[in-house]
C-alpha cells in the first residue's frame, strides 16, 4: 500500500479509487475499498514506524470521530513501545 499519510498527517479518502496515493492492492475477491482512514504511527521521538489504516467498501464511511478513534487506538499502540 501506498502511505496515505504523507507529511505524517492523518488522512480520510473518500475515494480511493480516484486517489492517486492509493494503489488498490488491498482491493481483493468480492471486496472492494472505497474509503480509507490512516493515521501514522509516530514513536514519542517523532520517528514514523508505521501506519495504521481501516478500510470499508462504503463510500465516506470515516468521519472525525472515526479519526479520534483510530488516532487513540495508534496512540495507545505507541504507548507499548520499548
Amino acid at each position: 500500500m501506498v502511505c496515505l499519510t504523507s507529511g505524517g498527517q492523518p488522512v480520510i479518502v473518500n475515494n480511493a479509487g480516484s486517489d492517486p496515493r492509493w494503489g488498490g492492492e488491498l482491493s481483493e475477491g468480492a471486496f472492494r475499498t472505497t474509503t480509507i482512514l490512516a493515521v501514522p504511527l509516530v514513536t514519542q521521538n517523532g520517528t514514523l514506524i508505521g501506519v495504521l489504516d481501516v478500510d470499508s467498501p462504503h463510500p465516506a464511511r470515516f468521519d472525525s470521530d472515526d479519526q479520534a478513534g483510530l488516532e487513540a487506538i495508534a496512540s495507545a499502540f505507541i504507548q507499548t513501545m520499548p
